[in-house]
């Protein structure tokens, strides 16, 4: 073997050495990386682990997670009570609604009723003041002309003044059409002098005054 050869192949040894030599030194640096993020990524969970921790013990976190987890069932709870309340206030309104339309349904029945056995009395007490004027009318007409057949017609008037004032004849039509009939074929003056004066005081009671004429 030459020099030449020998210094060649010294130079390729030392090349195969320094691959060798590389690709270790690789192995073993990719293994340190390895190890050192492996650390630092423990150390950094670690670090969270304590910083979590620590902001635990300070303020509580845990404790007021688990306050609103308890604020949120409750309110939950609650909303269902309000549903369900709401509920039972409809049903309760629709049942008193409908108590309240029976109850305005009997009132309006009873003041109906009530009107009808009012109108009903005053239209019976109408006629009974009608006839007991009718009455006086037919005992002034059998009477002759005297202080006392005038002082019985200014009674009958004041009466039948004060009836009609009162609206007492206001449920009967023509209520003094039958004694206004009565005084006027009367002969006496007294008893005219009324038939007049009711004719041209109340000419809408007296509105029938000819029918018994006809």
């Amino acid at each position: 073997m030459t020099k030449e050869q020998a210094i060649e192949r010294l130079i390729e040894q030392v090349n195969h050495n320094m691959d060798t030599f590389i690709g270790i030194l690789g192995i073993v640096l990719a293994a340190f990386l390895y190890f050192q993020w492996r650390l630092s990524e423990k150390q950094i969970q670690k670090m969270k682990d304590s910083t979590k921790q620590e902001l635990e013990d300070k303020y509580h976190f845990q404790e007021t997670i688990n306050k609103v987890d308890e604020y949120r069932k409750s309110l939950e709870e609650l909303k269902k009570k309000i549903k369900n309340l709401n509920h039972s206030i409809d049903d309760n309104k629709r049942e008193l609604n409908a108590v309240v339309q029976d109850r305005e349904k009997e009132l309006a029945d009873s003041i109906a009723a009530d009107t009808k056995l009012n109108l009903k009395q005053e239209i019976a007490n109408a006629q009974i003041e009608k006839m007991k004027i009718e009455s006086q009318a037919m005992l002034l007409t059998t009477m002759n002309n005297s202080s006392d057949t005038k002082v019985l017609a200014d009674a009958i008037r004041e009466k039948i003044d004060k009836l009609m004032k009162d609206k007492k004849f206001k449920s009967i039509s023509s209520p003094l059409t039958t004694t206004y009939n009565i005084l006027k074929k009367s002969n006496n003056k007294d008893a005219k002098g009324l038939a007049d004066y009711l004719k041209d005081k109340y000419p809408i009671a007296t509105f029938f005054i000819e029918l018994d004429s006809i």
